[in-house]
């Protein structure tokens, strides 16, 4: 199930799909961008800015690296290669009382 959770991130962050994504996402959720300029990221924010992206598709290639994962929680690196630039997203999943949430993210550029 940890993994059906972290494909639908994908497809959230990917394709634009933003059916369920409340669901996706914990309550205490927070999303960081690396370097001082970048402000942090709550879950209503999030999920505002993901609606109003519905649709769009972005134009990558993704690579998922499972990192760590148990009955009760999963690391993952999302790698999505651009045309100028690569983004990583280290995700974090925790399973509450059955259903796997995202809980944070931490996003770096390159």
């Amino acid at each position: 199930m940890a993994k059906l959770a972290i494909h639908h991130y994908i497809d959230v962050m990917t394709e634009g799909q933003s059916q369920w994504v409340e669901e996706l996402f914990s309550s205490d959720f927070c999303q960081r961008v690396q370097g001082l300029k970048y402000p942090n990221h709550s879950r209503s924010e999030l999920i505002s800015f993901l609606k109003k992206q519905s649709g769009e598709k972005m134009n990558c290639q993704t690579t998922l690296q499972i990192i760590d994962e148990c009955a009760h929680y999963m690391i993952a690196k999302v790698i999505m290669k651009f045309e100028s630039f690569t983004k990583t997203d280290l995700i974090t999943l925790i399973n509450e009382d059955g259903n796997w949430k995202v809980i944070a993210s931490i996003h770096t550029y390159q």
